[in-house]
């Protein structure tokens, strides 16, 4: 039982480190990283870990609770998904997409929003970019419809992508997502498919994020990621196809390693606290706290951007927690637009129920 319980806290940690990373990324809005090659570069690598680490830890927990599943069946287990992924999203889309149009009727935030690059969009138009994330308003609610048609069809295919066969088709429209043009949905879950059926593959994730491994997997993402971004190869899509690859499973394995090292410390607690609200974090850090409040800042204060960027990284940890914490778990309808819960229900089983989702 222990080993177990200090298994699922690594997970939690190199979950709130997933989270972190990206909030941090979203600090580094356009104004910023333009003229920061450091900032760039990092912004860069968080995009081609993050998610792929979120996938791979998705995709590992909804294999260990696939027994668990299958009984309820294809549709119950739709519904739920639908409530604990679908609602949440179309919740915040409807709120941004209101927020955004409101703000454009203030002089002082439609300048900040014009230098943002947001538009005001018509209702036919936010509805089509809603139902289908094309040209999405806040680009970073993908991961919800993403992980969402990735779990339907893992569930309805059964075992089939956890095994050697299901790895190659999903290697295949891994590829293939590089060679053809898609809809943004489809070449979501083309490219980060095969991440989740990697994670599906427990005794291989395990391995390869032991503590040991930490020693390869670490500089075989940073050797491969300074490749890719030097172009030092040429460039190619084949080559571009295996260091994504590289890039995305080897970072991912070396947030894990890290997990696993500071487990059971200070610095391990308190990371594994902002895994533990990573779902809050994420829906609510955007568009509003990091990117509004660091357009804000950029325009109206003369800070230096390393310091608006701390100020929204504290801004858009603390803000989500406060606002889950204090007001969405207290209203029976909040807590279903923003959790797809009809009920009050223990923190702990909230966040495990969505199966390591961000």
């Amino acid at each position: 039982m222990e080993k177990k319980r200090n298994h699922l806290e690594h997970l939690g940690i190199a979950r709130g480190f997933g989270i972190l990373s990206v909030v941090m990324a979203h600090t580094f809005v356009p104004e910023i990283r333009g003229g920061n090659p450091v900032l760039s570069i990092l912004f860069l690598f968080f995009s081609g870990t993050t998610m792929q680490l979120f996938m791979m830890l998705s995709g590992y927990l909804f294999e260990r609770s696939y027994d668990k599943y299958r009984p309820q069946g294809s549709l119950r287990f739709c519904i739920g998904k639908v409530k604990t992924l679908v609602v949440p999203y179309l919740s915040m889309s409807v709120i941004s997409y209101a927020g955004i149009a409101l703000a454009f009727m203030v002089p002082q935030l439609a300048n900040v929003l014009g230098s943002a690059g947001y538009a005001k969009v018509g209702l036919l138009e936010a509805i089509f970019q809603i139902t289908t994330f094309e040209n999405h308003i806040v680009s970073h609610l993908w991961f919800l419809p993403t992980i969402f048609l990735i779990q339907i069809a893992s569930f309805l295919a059964g075992r089939f992508f956890s095994r050697l066969p299901g790895l190659l088709v999903a290697a295949v429209l891994f590829i293939a997502a590089h060679y053809l043009a898609m809809p943004t949905l489809v070449y979501r879950v083309c490219t980060l498919h095969l991440f989740f059926c990697i994670g599906r593959r427990m005794v291989f994730l395990d391995a390869m994020t032991q503590k040991k491994w930490l020693v390869l997997v670490l500089p075989a993402c940073l050797l491969t990621f300074a490749v890719q971004q030097a172009g030092w190869l040429g460039w190619s899509i084949p080559l571009e196809v295996l260091m994504a690859l590289v890039v995305g499973v080897a970072g991912a394995a070396s947030y894990i390693a890290v997990s696993r090292i500071i487990a059971g410390t200070v610095a391990g607690r308190g990371v594994a606290w902002v895994g533990k609200n990573s779902f809050a974090i994420y829906l609510l850090h955007q568009p509003f706290i990091v990117s509004g409040v660091s357009g804000v800042l950029l325009m109206y204060a003369p800070l230096p951007h390393l310091a608006i960027c701390a100020i929204t990284l504290a801004l858009g940890i603390a803000l989500p927690y406060l606002a889950d914490r204090y007001v969405i778990s207290k209203a029976g309808l909040l807590r279903f637009m923003f959790r797809g819960e009809y009920k009050a229900k223990a923190k702990k089983g909230h966040a495990a129920g969505r199966d390591g989702v961000a």
